[in-house]
């Protein structure tokens, strides 16, 4: 809850003559269920389904911040390393992501981060930037508010 809390301060906050925007971080596991992280996928898809409610109440007003949601990939982090070394009973796809890290198959923050920042601010039908997309054009794939997957951005 906190950062949908966190969102909506911002959001209170925003002036209207002055362009800004919000991007609130999501994971796949908002449309993938993990067996052994129900809350952490649970809470990521309220992140998306809260920007999804929060843009529609936005539309067309003059002034108003844009707002995306951002799915990352699957990112080098201290929190993905030590997940990836949890015993597999406790969550299955721990032996599957430490295979993945071993073989570099994680992407460094430093490339996510730029690859949001090069995708920002989204076009205004863009809801959910899903990044570490192979079937894309650099990686980034654009979702609109219904889940339809937009056109590629010039």
């Amino acid at each position: 809850m906190a950062p949908i809390a966190l969102g909506a301060a911002f959001l209170r906050a925003a002036r209207p003559d002055v362009e800004m925007g919000l991007v609130m971080m999501s994971a796949g596991g908002a449309a993938v269920p993990f067996p052994g992280h129900s809350g952490y996928c649970a809470a990521k898809a309220g992140i998306e389904q809260w920007v999804r409610v929060v843009r529609r109440e936005y539309a067309g007003r003059t002034g108003a911040p844009w707002l995306v949601a951002v799915r990352p990939g699957f990112v080098d982090t201290p929190m993905s390393r030590a997940v990836a070394t949890m015993d597999a009973s406790l969550y299955p796809a721990a032996t599957a992501m430490r295979q993945r890290i071993e073989a570099g198959g994680a992407v460094p923050v430093d490339v996510v981060a730029r690859q949001i920042w090069s995708a920002l601010p989204p076009d205004p039908a863009t809801m959910l930037l899903a990044l570490g997309r192979a079937d894309v054009t650099g990686g980034v794939a654009r979702f609109d508010d219904d889940g339809v997957q937009l056109a590629a951005a010039a």
